[in-house]
């Protein structure tokens, strides 16, 4: 896949991948960001973090896709670059070459974001302790799936609050306590947490 199709795909959102919801926000414009198309996931995602350790921590981001050629994208200083351009770190280079000479399709969309610069006006979703999505408050999102341990959550945000539309989870309580505005939800059995950005009196329900 050409680097220009990588970006129709995400600024397609949902479209091209078979499930889920996918953003990608360039918080922190001086580490990298990091987009690629794999049939590997776990083994270069461990590969790709090695390399990205000088840095600060990075929010992960994984997607399903509909079968397409493997490839990489890389954002500096907020901007595009060309993979194989001077400058472009070794390692990325060889990276997107190995990516791109594999014979079997990408089955998943990987981001890399730096969470450093990630705003107070923002809702976090940490599913089994790692950061899964960052939302902007200001803005709706009618369906937000977060895989977590007993399946798929799904999560609704319209006018500044947030709702469990569906859960896995075996008595549901998070998604019977309905829309929150501010303090944190919480599903112990599925160890997913969404915080919101104001402080509450009643902090969290346990699902």
């Amino acid at each position: 896949m050409k680097r220009r199709d990588v970006l129709k795909l995400l600024s397609l959102g949902a479209a091209g991948l078979s499930g889920g919801f996918f953003t990608i926000q360039l918080f922190n414009k001086e580490a990298p960001a990091i987009v690629f198309l794999t049939d590997q996931p776990t083994t270069d995602l461990f590969y790709v973090l090695k390399q990205l350790k000088q840095y600060s921590d990075y929010r992960i981001s994984e997607q399903p896709i509909s079968p397409v050629p493997q490839d990489a994208t890389l954002f500096l200083h907020g901007k595009l670059t060309d993979p194989f351009a001077d400058g472009t770190p070794h390692w990325f280079k060889t990276f997107t070459h190995q990516l791109r000479s594999r014979k079997r399709p990408a089955t998943a969309l990987i981001a890399l974001e730096p969470e450093t610069d990630i705003r107070k006006e923002s809702i976090i979703i940490k599913s089994n302790g790692q950061i899964v999505d960052v939302l902007d408050v200001s803005r709706n999102y009618a369906d937000i799936i977060v895989p977590v341990q007993m399946g798929k959550t799904h999560l609704s945000l319209q006018d500044g609050t947030i709702s469990v539309t569906h859960a896995s989870c075996k008595h549901k309580l998070c998604q019977k306590q309905g829309a929150i505005s501010e303090g944190h939800l919480i599903c112990a059995p599925n160890r997913l947490v969404v915080s919101l950005p104001r402080p509450s009196k009643f902090d969290a329900l346990i699902g």
